[in-house]
């Protein structure tokens, strides 16, 4: 799918997603999937956050921002202002939580749900994109969205 005349690409990740829920940061976690899914991923990445995309087991993605207790109350004003325009639901976790998860490989929604993960995507950054865009099939590390 593109995001205005770009295409998304993520690139796979070995991150440790349990832990971030256990650390000092302050994280928000969206649930998206297809145009809204790459709509998000932009909007987190050009404002200056890191994107992790989490794929579940079943598929489902969840975009993943993260920073520091310093920038908190921007990354929360953010995403108020992303669902008040976009309609995104967040979820939040304070830099002051921790959360830990049932496993090694999963997390824990506050609906209950546990979300075991597949893969861990962050975007590919603009030389690998542009490198990408003029190779006929993507590496089996990539993905396009």
């Amino acid at each position: 799918m593109k995001w205005g005349n770009r295409f998304v690409i993520l690139q796979r990740l070995d991150f440790d997603i349990p832990a971030l829920f256990n650390s000092d940061m302050a994280v928000a976690v969206c649930q998206s999937e297809s145009e809204p899914l790459t709509n998000l991923i932009s909007m987190v990445r050009h404002a200056g956050y890191g994107v992790i995309v989490v794929e579940s087991d079943s598929e489902d993605h969840f975009v993943v921002a993260a920073t520091t207790s310093a920038h908190e109350g921007t990354l929360f004003s953010d995403t108020g202002k992303w669902t008040k325009e976009h309609g995104y639901r967040f979820w939040i976790k304070r830099a002051d939580e921790r959360i830990s998860a049932p496993g090694e490989n999963d997390f824990l929604l506050p609906d209950g749900r546990v979300v075991e993960i597949h893969n861990i995507y962050t975007t590919a950054g603009v030389f690998t994109r542009l490198g990408l865009s003029l190779r006929a099939a993507l590496p089996a590390q990539y993905v396009q969205l």
